[in-house]
């Protein structure tokens, strides 16, 4: 593609348009024929095209964190921490017995105490749904789950759809326990609700064909990362423990604020599982993101020394952390997670992000953190055909040049 002699506005908006109509020219095959990839089939696809230009924070106008993201037929659904008031579910509240809730240190007790994204008033009392359609334009939906006790404390949900049952189901933090609850929509509502482990945050589900269920949860105060294998979605195997897969390490990226390892989010890739875990106490501005290596689910994680962390603050991003993986429509996996907004020592300020993660060749991972600054976004679905990854590549380099 040519170089523009034009003003940065309208060269963004030429771009952003030429990316739109090579997506829209790729729902005719014989026009892309040959240059394209075949996706999936069963792949819900309808007739408009999305190649979005994008700049972080994705969801700007509510204060959120922890995210994950199910994708089902076509549409997208976002649980976090954060948005769902005492107001939005009355009969939550938080009692005074703060002590039964072991921190890392005083100041993350203050730093909980003081937790007061609105008005000086709790916004972890259950779970809403944020809703999209191509990970960038997204919808407030809403609440969608309230623990049975209706107590505030609720943080870092995991969200899995099982297709041979038909429920959805959601693994939740409640005050440092972790439970499991189910739905029939991804608008909720969730119930059922039990509890799982005791003294956990931040569960995980891995969900592999060949090896079965396995839950990963963050245990408290040690925050270790441990697993054990699930003989459904709501049981764990009583013939099997708990097994620690990540050790603390005194590290000292993984150190600010506490000696912290959370967020546990594991998939395979080739032949081999990757961890990608969070560092650092959550509001700090030091939070970040680095990844481990295994050859089972259910053994010990070794990290990646050389380049860990592959997510940390710079000069425009701040706290980068706990993050989940979803595919677009090229296979392409992308990484939404939280920044905060201000480079504070201690703050809840956090808004939702999204980034590419890329695989390297030799196995290798690395993220392109951005704030404010325009990004290619992922390829959603337009028709089963679409042009090479060579030509987005070009359009981020010009986006890039602006």
């Amino acid at each position: 593609m040519s170089s523009m002699a034009c003003g940065n506005g309208i060269c963004r908006l030429i771009l952003a348009t030429t990316a739109a109509t090579i997506l829209t020219l790729s729902a005719f095959p014989s026009v892309v024929e040959g240059r394209g990839v075949l996706h999936d089939e069963t792949a819900d696809f309808r007739p408009h095209a999305l190649a979005n230009v994008y700049s972080n924070p994705v969801i700007a106008d509510h204060i959120l964190a922890d995210p994950v993201v199910l994708r089902m037929n076509g549409t997208f659904y976002l649980y976090s921490t954060g948005d769902v008031s005492r107001e939005d579910t009355p009969q939550s509240g938080m009692p005074d017995g703060m002590e039964t809730i072991i921190f890392s240190s005083a100041e993350a007790r203050r730093a909980y105490a003081s937790s007061s994204p609105v008005n000086g008033g709790r916004t972890d009392c259950g779970y809403r749904v944020f809703v999209s359609e191509d990970l960038i334009n997204w919808r407030r939906g809403p609440v969608v789950f309230a623990p049975p006790d209706h107590l505030c404390g609720n943080w870092a949900p995991h969200v899995w759809h099982d297709k041979s049952s038909g429920f959805i189901y959601m693994y939740y933090t409640h005050r440092e326990s972790v439970g499991v609850a189910r739905a029939s929509s991804p608008m909720g509502p969730f119930e059922n609700a039990k509890m799982l482990v005791d003294r956990a945050i931040d569960p995980f589900l891995l969900v592999d064909d060949d090896l079965g269920l396995f839950l990963y949860v963050v245990n408290i105060p040690q925050s270790h990362i441990s697993v054990q294998k699930m003989v459904s979605p709501t049981e764990l195997d009583p013939n099997s423990t708990a097994k620690v897969v990540l050790e603390h390490e005194d590290i000292p990226w993984e150190c600010h604020g506490g000696q912290i390892n959370e967020a546990p989010w594991v998939f395979r890739h080739n032949g081999t599982f990757y961890m990608l875990y969070s560092g650092s106490f959550f509001n700090v501005d030091f939070y970040a993101v680095g990844y481990a290596t295994a050859s089972r689910p259910d053994e010990a994680f070794t990290r990646n020394y050389e380049l860990n962390p592959i997510m940390h603050r710079t000069d425009t991003v701040h706290g980068p952390g706990h993050v989940a993986v979803v595919y677009d429509d090229a296979n392409e996996p992308w990484l939404v997670y939280h920044q905060k907004m201000e480079a504070v020592k201690m703050g809840q300020d956090r808004r939702i992000c999204i980034d590419r993660l890329v695989i390297e060749p030799d196995g290798r991972l690395a993220v392109n953190v951005t704030r404010g600054e325009n990004v290619v976004g992922p390829l959603i679905n337009s028709s089963r055909i679409y042009p090479g990854p060579e030509m987005f590549l070009e359009l981020e380099a010009q986006l890039a040049a602006l």
